[in-house]
C-alpha cells in the first residue's frame, strides 16, 4: 500500500537535501519507522546532519521545541 504520494516524497526529499527539520507524525510506528529509514536510503550517499530519532515518546514531545544547535 502507498503511504506517502509522490509529492510528498519530492517534499521530503527537498527537505532532507536542504537540512531542514521534518517531522514525521503516524499512529503506527512500524510504518512511521519504515518511511523514515526510506527516505535515509534515498539521499544516500548523503546523510541528514539533523538530529534523526525515527520513534520519539510522548513524554519528550518537549524536545521537538527546543532550539537547534546548528
Amino acid at each position: 500500500a502507498r503511504v506517502l504520494s509522490i509529492e510528498s516524497v519530492i517534499e521530503l526529499f527537498t527537505a532532507f537535501a536542504t537540512e531542514q527539520k521534518i517531522i514525521l507524525v503516524s499512529r503506527f510506528s512500524p510504518v512511521l519507522v519504515e518511511v523514515a529509514e526510506t527516505l535515509c536510503a534515498l539521499i544516500f550517499p548523503m546523510e541528514y546532519q539533523g538530529v534523526y530519532m525515527p520513534v520519539l515518546p510522548r513524554k519528550l514531545i518537549d524536545f521537538l521545541y527546543a532550539p537547534d544547535s546548528r
